[in-house]
């Protein structure tokens, strides 16, 4: 997830900062519950002017580490994360990193398609567009629903 790259990226200016607390309340309102977003184990990724991340399973529990660049390295177990209200600004913190690399992987992967059909390109840009815009808004829903508002899914 997001490309590792050694110069400064131009798309970074476009992402969404993290919210406060205060403005976090106000996103709040009105929110449904919603399943976990999917994750795989042993997935990881980052990017230098963001920070980045890590999922593991250990003893069939599931943990995040991740370092936000503007935060020191954190593990927690997901669980935890989910359901203990001590871990907001944690599970913020952490939801809104995967969301801003995946616009980051959407706007990178966006820029690079050219593909010398017209109506082609344009079917795979939607794709790209789309499959990117699914993975960011759920996990910003999730980085801000409160503790214990989630649905697992089995």
């Amino acid at each position: 997830m997001a490309h590792q790259q050694n110069e400064v990226c131009h798309h970074i200016e476009n992402l969404k900062p993290c919210p406060t607390p205060e403005e976090l309340q106000l996103l709040r309102k009105g929110l449904r519950k919603q399943k976990i977003p999917e994750m795989l184990v042993d997935w990881h990724g980052g990017h230098p002017e963001l920070g980045e991340f890590t999922i593991i399973s250990k003893n069939a529990e599931t943990f995040v580490e991740w370092n936000a660049k503007t935060s020191n390295k954190k593990h927690f177990g997901l669980d935890d994360l989910c359901n203990d209200p001590n871990l907001e600004l944690e599970r913020l913190e952490f939801g809104w990193l995967i969301a801003n690399l995946a616009e980051l992987d959407k706007l990178h992967e966006f820029e690079d398609i050219n593909i010398p059909d017209p109506a082609y390109e344009m079917e795979e840009k939607a794709r790209v567009w789309n499959f990117y815009e699914k993975i960011e808004k759920r996990w910003r829903h999730w980085a801000i629903v409160p503790a214990k508002h989630m649905l697992f899914s089995k």
